[in-house]
């Protein structure tokens, strides 16, 4: 018994150390990829959101490779090691060393099922979720481009066209902001610019706001005001 328990414990430390690096590899990856996608409308901490959303299903995806690794890994160390040699000379039979990871693999297994794979569903329904909202904004009128968000907005009275520069991870927080307001005949009539805008309540609450006039006969540099806090609806 002490035997195979030497062996469980020694497969099981190597495939939690291979479950490590796999995984911080595919993090790395995954970080760099959405960073290369994501960097120009989202901060740093949306894009580590999202990069962690993602990482449950791409570990799930390759469990099978990080088995087989860990066993391959298992099999070579007790071999340099001369550990089945040493199992040989004191007269035990040398199958406790594939009965032993054939047990761990089997209770891994289970565990993965009980446990890992409701969070691989529940996290790739919120990154999918939250990925469509930049890439085909399906929850939003959203448009990402190279030079950052685009959102338009508005009624049968007036039109918004906004432009940040960069977002948080659901949309709700924006940075570098620009709108333009547009009257019943499509001549602009205001601009603005906001360090942010938070979305509240069906309200977009605008901080450090730049405002110009664009109607006729109006100086708009002259007439600009500079206000610390603005409100405006959000359809």
């Amino acid at each position: 018994m002490t035997l195979h328990t030497y062996f469980a414990q020694k497969y099981t430390k190597i495939l939690f150390i291979v479950l490590f690096l796999m995984s911080l590899l595919l993090v790395m990856i995954d970080l760099i990829e959405h960073s290369r996608r994501f960097s120009y409308v989202i901060d740093l901490y949306s894009i580590i959101h999202l990069t962690f959303l993602n990482a449950p299903k791409s570990i799930y995806e390759i469990i099978d490779l990080i088995m087989l690794i860990a066993s391959l890994v298992f099999f070579i160390s007790i071999s340099k090691t001369s550990e089945l040699v040493i199992v040989r000379g004191a007269g035990r039979s040398v199958y406790g060393a594939i009965f032993s990871p054939l047990i761990v693999s089997f209770g891994f297994g289970i565990l993965i099922l009980a446990i890992f794979n409701p969070l691989v569903a529940t996290s790739s329904k919120t990154y999918l979720n939250i990925k469509e909202t930049y890439l085909k904004g399906e929850k939003a009128v959203f448009s990402i481009g190279s030079e950052g968000l685009w959102l338009r907005q508005g009624n049968n009275l007036e039109q918004s066209v906004i432009r940040a520069g960069r977002a948080n991870y659901d949309g709700s927080v924006l940075y570098d902001v620009t709108i333009l307001s547009f009257s019943e005949n499509g001549s602009a009539n205001r601009r603005l610019e906001a360090a942010t805008a938070i979305i509240l309540d069906k309200k977009w609450q605008l901080s450090n706001v730049k405002v110009w006039p664009l109607e006729q006969g109006f100086s708009s540099e002259k007439n600009a005001q500079i206000i610390k806090k603005m409100i405006i609806k959000s359809n």
